[in-house]
């Protein structure tokens, strides 16, 4: 049956350049860099007592971004460095892939190739999302139901609005609750950044994070539930006292033009970006890789997103 109301449709201002973004996406020379390279060869010296590292973090932390991008196992990840290595005329030694396997559990993954900009008035967007570590496929079980015992972890993400990069992740499992991750994420900003809103959806709606949002010198945007009072005597509900007595004469909708919560689809629009680019499965059994993992994947979208990103603007429907 075919219904009166076509498809909004979007067009691209910026096509040309987000074109060149895409390609850029697919180079090697994204990752590899001469500076990389001299490293490689001459690892500085380590502050840290014992024999030195015969491969550097970077060299690491390379591998590991290789594997994310290009969707390889630990021995492929080897093989196809190799490769590159070869075809470049240089002689250096590769780890091998259970040195590989370790160290990556254990190197701290920045989510940002250059230190992130510290900003007065930073407007972070919240959200989560599960990912498998094991079991079957949601085809299998959706045709013949569940057989055997699948394992989820939860990521939780705060994103910079402005520049739609990743600033803060944290993994937990399943059951964990939304709004109790949002400390750590805001403790993985950088030293002296002012927080001026968090938009997440009615998980964050909690007395606790408007309290933490107040220290920051900014406040929690989030849907009140439906049944939400007032707390005049309670100065912690202060913007969500406003928020309630807004959808109390206005409604609902009106409360969230007023305050921009429409903003908060940005983080879903990350979602999906996170997922159609690396999948919904880790590949690792241990906490700590799969951590690993996570980190290496929002560092890689961050880079992407550093390339270029589309201006779109809702088109005229035919």
């Amino acid at each position: 049956m075919k219904t009166n109301n076509p498809k909004t449709r979007y067009k691209v201002r910026n096509w040309h350049q987000y074109n060149k973004a895409l390609i850029s996406r697919g180079s090697l020379t994204l990752w590899i860099d001469e500076a990389l390279l001299e490293e490689w060869r001459q690892p500085a010296a380590s502050s840290q007592p014992g024999r030195p590292l015969v491969f550097p973090d970077q060299l690491i932390l390379l591998l590991g971004t290789l594997r994310e991008a290009y969707h390889l196992p630990l021995r492929q990840t080897i093989g196809f460095a190799g490769s590159i290595l070869q075809l470049m005329h240089v002689m250096i030694a590769l780890p091998d892939y259970t040195t590989l396997d370790r160290r990556l559990r254990r190197l701290h993954i920045p989510l940002h190739r250059l230190p992130a900009v510290t900003r007065e008035s930073l407007v972070l967007v919240v959200d989560s999302t599960g990912v498998k570590v094991s079991g079957e496929g949601e085809w299998k079980v959706r045709l013949h139901g569940k057989t055997s015992t699948r394992v989820w972890r939860k990521v939780h993400i705060a994103q910079d609005h402005a520049s739609w990069e990743i600033v803060g992740l944290t993994m937990t499992d399943g059951p964990a609750v939304d709004h109790q991750q949002v400390p750590e994420l805001l403790d993985q900003l950088p030293t002296g950044s002012k927080v001026a809103e968090l938009l997440g959806d009615g998980a964050y709606d909690r007395r606790h994070l408007h309290l933490l949002l107040q220290s920051y010198g900014g406040r929690v945007i989030a849907p009140p539930q439906r049944n939400a009072r007032l707390h005049p005597e309670d100065s912690a509900w202060r913007d969500r006292d406003k928020a309630v007595a807004i959808i109390q004469t206005q409604g609902r909708e009106a409360w969230a033009i007023n305050s921009g919560y429409h903003r908060r689809s940005r983080v879903e629009t990350t979602m999906f970006r996170y997922k159609r680019l690396f999948g919904d499965q880790l590949q690792t059994k241990t906490d700590s890789g799969q951590l690993t993992q996570l980190r290496l994947r929002s560092r890689i979208l961050n880079v992407f997103t550093s390339l270029g990103m589309p201006d779109s603007y809702l088109a005229n429907n035919p």
